[in-house]
């Protein structure tokens, strides 16, 4: 018994604990760091993996700031140095139930919670009750967004309040796979179905058993399995690379991608057959630029993730909020994380003004959406026949857009001394996406992490 309302169980079997979870209807978890069979950041993984957002407050004595900041950063709500008085304990107990994003003040007025999504935007708010719809359906869902948009989270949260929780949720992400591995990651393989099969290997469909599969960056598998992957959704049935007995797949899938899907199929890159049976729900995430709502909210939710342990409350400036949204956020909520963490590690003061900010974020680039302004809407603001014809408008409006993103690439990538690793780090974006938009503006022949050419 914690104090006179709060009351306590106690486990030493973490293993155990955390299959139990789904099926207690627990309010908090509190966890040391170094553990016996589970060290706290490997505890923190494997409950954010299964897709849980149960509050986690963190308490030792092995604790210094690299440690609280890692802890943060893999979804604790709160993360305590000993020695921690009663009083204090039971304060963070009480916030982390209350408000385990961290968010203050004005802020709880008007926002709304899915997993470890927050939003305040009316778009994303209509994204999250349809989610929630889904959840307790068996249907397969497609979650379309630019890279670092939150749909893995949003997986998770369709995982976590589904009929199939006390499962596991298995993720895979098909960009990071060789594509000559991918279908045995997918079905398994028997031992000598190919050099190096060494033993039966249990694939990612058998893995998650009666759980939820997700696939992330659906649209990079290639043809041959795509064809493989509409058989097991439409039979139900799989057999693994090398193997003969038939195997039944019980899993839900849910899919995502940062690719337009649609255009894709026009372009002959993905089956139309597969992409129906994928999209038997559609989610699509808009940008973060789109919802400049949640630009603030989310800057002082990260803010408030990243305090270190007995430092002072901090919060960011009126004119760096501002700045902070006149950003285009091509990188998305990832990047302005990662802003966030940087600023809260590098920075001591209580308040973080704008010379804190890095200065591609202060240099206010111009935005796509200003850019969309301008080129398709006439300058007197009437739709007079005499302006320049749509065909053009809209060839403007691309032209604006791509020297936007090749200034965009370029500022980040000198800014790292052409460190395309640390350039994709930095703006929050997959390190493969950064290359290719890179490469794609002719800016790949730089530096790699090593020193070495990228050509």
């Amino acid at each position: 018994m914690l104090a006179e309302d709060f009351d306590a169980e106690i486990s030493t079997e973490l293993r155990k604990s955390v299959s139990s979870l789904p099926s207690n209807n627990y309010d908090l978890l509190i966890s040391g760091l170094v553990m016996s069979e589970l060290s706290g950041f490997e505890l923190l993984r494997e409950i954010r993996r299964s897709g849980s957002d149960l509050p986690i407050v963190m308490v030792t004595s092995w604790g210094n700031d690299r440690c609280a900041a890692e802890a943060l950063r893999l979804g604790a709500t709160k993360f305590l140095c000993q020695p921690v008085s009663k009083d204090e304990l039971i304060k963070a107990v009480r916030d982390a139930i209350e408000n385990p994003r961290g968010i203050a003040g004005s802020d709880l007025d008007d926002f709304h919670q899915l997993g470890e999504l927050v939003t305040g935007d009316s778009a994303m708010m209509d994204l999250f009750s349809l989610a929630r719809r889904v959840a307790v359906t068996d249907s397969r869902v497609l979650i379309q967004g630019a890279t670092g948009t939150g749909k893995r989270l949003i997986a998770r949260a369709i995982h976590s309040i589904s009929n199939r929780r006390a499962n596991d949720l298995v993720e895979l992400n098909c960009a990071a796979i060789p594509e000559a591995l991918i279908e045995s990651e997918l079905f398994g393989h028997q031992r000598g179905a190919f050099t190096g099969a060494n033993s039966d290997w249990e694939g990612r469909f058998e893995e998650a058993g009666k759980g939820t599969l997700f696939l992330d960056e659906i649209g990079e598998l290639g043809l041959m399995v795509q064809s493989k992957l509409l058989q097991v959704l439409q039979s139900g049935e799989f057999r693994r690379v090398g193997g003969k007995g038939v195997r039944k797949n019980r899993a839900r899938v849910i899919a995502a991608t940062n690719r337009n899907l649609f255009e894709e199929v026009e372009t002959g890159r993905f089956r139309a057959d597969l992409y129906y049976r994928l999209g038997v729900v559609t989610l699509s995430v808009p940008s973060l630029v789109d919802r400049p709502r949640d630009i603030s909210l989310l800057a002082r939710m990260f803010l408030k993730r990243y305090q270190l342990p007995r430092g002072p409350e901090r919060r960011f400036s009126d004119e760096a909020i501002a700045v902070l949204e006149n950003h285009s956020w091509p990188g998305n909520v990832r990047e302005l994380e990662n802003l966030v963490e940087r600023v809260a590690v590098i920075h001591s003061s209580e308040t973080i003004g704008v010379d804190a900010l890095p200065d591609y974020i202060r240099q206010r680039l111009p935005q796509p959406r200003t850019a969309v302004v301008n080129a398709v809407c006439p300058a007197n603001g009437s739709s007079s026949s005499t302006g320049p014809s749509l065909a053009s408008r809209v060839e403007k409006f691309k032209e604006a857009k791509e020297r936007f993103e090749r200034e965009w690439l370029q500022r980040t990538i000198d800014s790292t001394s052409h460190n395309l690793s640390q350039a994709a780090r930095m703006a929050g974006v997959d390190r493969g996406q950064f290359y290719r938009l890179a490469k794609r503006h002719g800016l790949t022949s730089l530096r790699s992490a090593d020193g070495q050419s990228t050509e």
